[in-house]
């Protein structure tokens, strides 16, 4: 799950962009609200001493500041509702059905017993749902109780060994189970060659359930953020990342479409690397905010993001989509019109 905190910014407030600009030392930032139009008088005589006529080209005569119509809707008031209410009795067993449903176990079942058929595996006893339930359950409470070796649940020394676990099922069958586990049909895997190659191929049906499962279980809040989250990861993988200034700093890198309060996700992308198609105009962060936010057209939601995201483009687009949004963005975007890259020198907190 990703960090609440990760998620939640008191200063992305409002409707518009706001410049961020690197260079400034007093932290100052500006709120923008632009719309492009030819009306003479979107641009207020109170702002002519911040840009002259001489400093916009003529290709930007028609920016202007403009009012941008407002909402009914209370941003302010983030709601996280269940699109199905829980009964008073129901427990964290209720909550992970939800979204490890049936559907996604069926297929954990089918994939996993032919795996072991077209691997051959020896002694082979096809898995049932019901096997898979405590199979699932056995790795949850191994990750609450820890051992220094999954053998040693099943140790015959009372120090190590973890009777809920035990009792439940043979060391031998669960590593049968853990080396037939499969969710997607290695036989049907495109080649490395293929442009339909998709290094997420063998987790891509679990990714898009869940997906499913996380929009379609919680009614979307009013606001939303998005951001990157980490995974911790310390193995070897062609997806594994390192940024050095996040506090986990080696793993998986996943785009997040969270609850601006809570850090409830709605929605997840996992970075699988530089990709050579995609829309240029838009670029990786916008791409990756447009593919997160489409379901939220036209349904009154502020979404906000930071600057590596941002861009006039995706900003008009989610305009013309009924989508909310703020954002951060560098006063060097080059798509930035000069009207937004004038210093304004304001106090913090402090806005036009």
């Amino acid at each position: 799950m990703a960090d609440v905190d990760e998620f939640t910014n008191d200063d992305d407030t409002g409707d518009g962009s706001r410049s961020d600009d690197g260079d400034a030392s007093d932290g100052s930032s500006t709120l923008y609200q632009l719309a492009s139009g030819n009306d003479d008088d979107s641009v207020h005589s109170s702002n002519d001493d911040l840009v002259s006529n001489s400093d916009v080209d003529d290709d930007e005569n028609g920016w202007g500041k403009k009012q941008i119509p407002g909402s009914t809707i209370d941003f302010d008031t983030v709601t996280v509702v269940p699109a199905q209410p829980f009964c008073p009795s129901d427990g964290p067993g209720e909550f992970f059905n939800r979204f490890f449903d049936t559907d996604l176990r069926d297929i954990l079942v089918e994939q996993t017993n032919l795996y072991a058929r077209q691997s051959r595996i020896r002694c082979w006893q096809d898995v049932t749902v019901i096997e898979l339930k405590a199979f699932i359950s056995i790795l949850i409470a191994m990750g609450l109780h820890e051992v220094p070796s999954a053998d040693r649940y099943w140790s015959s020394d009372p120090l190590f060994r973890v009777s809920p676990i035990s009792d439940v099922m043979p060391v031998k069958r669960f590593k049968r189970i853990l080396q037939a586990l499969h969710i997607n049909d290695n036989s049907q895997m495109p080649s490395h060659t293929d442009e339909n190659f998709d290094k997420l191929y063998k987790l891509r049906p679990m990714i898009n359930i869940l997906n499913e499962q996380f929009q379609a279980q919680c009614i979307p809040s009013a606001s939303q953020s998005v951001d990157e989250s980490m995974i911790l990861f310390k193995g070897r993988s062609t997806l594994k990342q390192y940024i050095p200034l996040k506090p986990t700093k080696r793993g998986y890198k996943v785009w997040v479409r969270a609850d601006s309060a809570t850090g409830y996700v709605y929605m997840f992308e996992v970075y699988t690397g530089k990709e050579s198609t995609g829309d240029p105009e838009v670029g990786l962060g916008g791409r990756v905010v447009r593919n997160l936010c489409q379901p939220l057209a036209h349904m009154g939601v502020h979404v906000t993001f930071d600057n590596f995201f941002s861009s006039h483009e995706l900003m008009e687009q989610f305009f013309h989509d009924g989508i909310f949004a703020t954002a951060t963005v560098r006063s060097n975007r080059k798509t930035l019109p000069v009207l937004a890259r004038q210093s304004t020198h304001l106090s913090r907190g402090e806005s036009i």
